[in-house]
C-alpha cells in the first residue's frame, strides 16, 4: 500500500513539473538564463571569514558529539551499538549546536564588515525565491530519485543509523531526525556551503568553477553509505546555480528543506507502516 502511495505522489510531482519543464525548455531554446539573474549579488567575503566559519561549523559538531557522549555516559560512540533514541538524540543535539555556532559566526562577520557582507540574506524577493524553490523541487525530485535508484543497483545504499531508526518503529526518533535533516542541514549546510564557501569563491570567477568546487566539497561532506554523494553532487550543482542567479540563500534553504523533508516524510512512513522498495 505504501509503495502505491509513493508511486501516486511521484506521479503528481511529475505532472506538476510539466509546466515548469515547458518554461525551462523555452528559455533554453531562446538562449535565456533558466533563472533570471538578480540585480544585486551578495558581497563576497574575505577568505579568512569563510574558513573560520567552516572550521567553526565542523568543530561545533565534534564539540556537540563529545558533550552528548559525556552527558549520556556512553563510553564509545559506535553508531551500530547505539539505540535509535541515542542516535537520533546525538543527531539533533549536533544540529542544534552547529546552528548556534553558525549564528554566532555569521553575526560576527556581519558586525566586523558593518553589514556589507550580506552572505545572501535577502528578504526583498521572498515571493519570487519561494516560487523558484518549489519549481526546482518539482523538476529535481524525480531526477534525483531516478539516479539514486540506478546507483543503488550498482552499490546498495546502506545507512546503519537510519536503518536502526526505521526498525525501531517509534515516531520520536523520526522527529529528532526531522529537526536534524530539515532544520539543521537545510539551514546550516546552506549557510556554510553557499553563504560562505561559494560566496568566497565567486570573487575569483563568475562562471561554474565556484559551483563545481563547492558541490565537490558538499558531496565529500556526505561521503559514505554507497554512491549517495554522486546524487548529492548533482543536487548541489542545482543549489549553487540557484544561489548564483538569485544572490539569495533563501531559495537554497527552502529547496534543501523541501528535499530533506520529502525524504524524512517517507522515512517516517517506512517506520510506521512499512518500507516501499524504491525508497532508501
Amino acid at each position: 500500500m505504501l509503495t502505491a502511495a509513493f508511486i501516486a505522489v511521484m506521479t503528481l510531482i511529475v505532472v506538476a513539473s510539466l509546466p515548469v519543464w515547458v518554461k525551462v525548455i523555452g528559455r533554453w531554446k531562446s538562449r535565456q538564463p533558466l533563472i533570471e539573474p538578480a540585480s544585486e549579488s551578495p558581497t563576497c567575503i574575505p577568505g579568512v571569514f569563510a574558513l573560520a566559519n567552516v572550521l567553526l561549523w565542523l568543530g561545533s559538531a565534534v564539540f556537540a558529539i563529545q558533550v552528548f557522549r559525556l552527558a549520556s555516559g556512553i563510553e564509545e560512540l559506535d553508531p551500530e551499538q547505539l539505540t535509535p533514541f541515542q542516535l537520533s538524540g546525538m543527531m539533533s543535539v549536533t544540529a542544534l549546536c552547529q546552528l548556534v555556532f553558525l549564528a554566532v559566526g555569521t553575526t560576527l562577520v556581519l558586525s566586523i564588515t558593518n553589514g556589507h557582507a550580506k552572505l545572501g540574506w535577502r528578504f526583498d524577493r521572498w515571493s519570487i525565491d519561494s516560487r523558484i524553490a518549489i519549481a526546482c523541487f518539482l523538476i529535481a525530485t524525480p531526477i534525483v530519485l531516478a539516479v539514486q535508484t540506478v546507483l543503488s543497483l550498482i552499490m546498495p545504499y546502506e545507512h546503519p543509523a537510519m536503518q536502526a531508526i526505521v526498525e525501531s518503529g517509534s515516531l520520536l526518533p523520526i522527529l529528532a531526525v526531522a529537526f536534524s535533516a530539515i532544520i539543521g542541514a537545510g539551514i546550516g549546510e546552506e549557510i556554510v556551503f553557499r553563504g560562505f564557501i561559494q560566496n568566497w569563491l565567486q570573487q575569483y570567477s563568475s562562471g561554474w568553477m565556484p559551483i563545481v568546487v563547492t558541490s565537490a566539497l558538499f558531496s565529500l561532506a556526505h561521503w559514505g553509505h554507497g554512491l549517495g554523494p554522486i546524487t548529492l553532487f548533482g543536487f548541489s550543482l542545482l543549489l549553487g546555480y540557484v544561489f548564483r542567479q538569485t544572490g539569495s540563500l533563501l531559495p537554497c534553504i527552502a529547496l534543501h528543506m523541501l528535499n530533506n523533508g520529502f525524504s524524512v516524510f517517507w522515512l517516517a512512513m517506512n517506520t510506521l507502516f512499512g518500507q516501499p522498495d524504491m525508497v532508501s
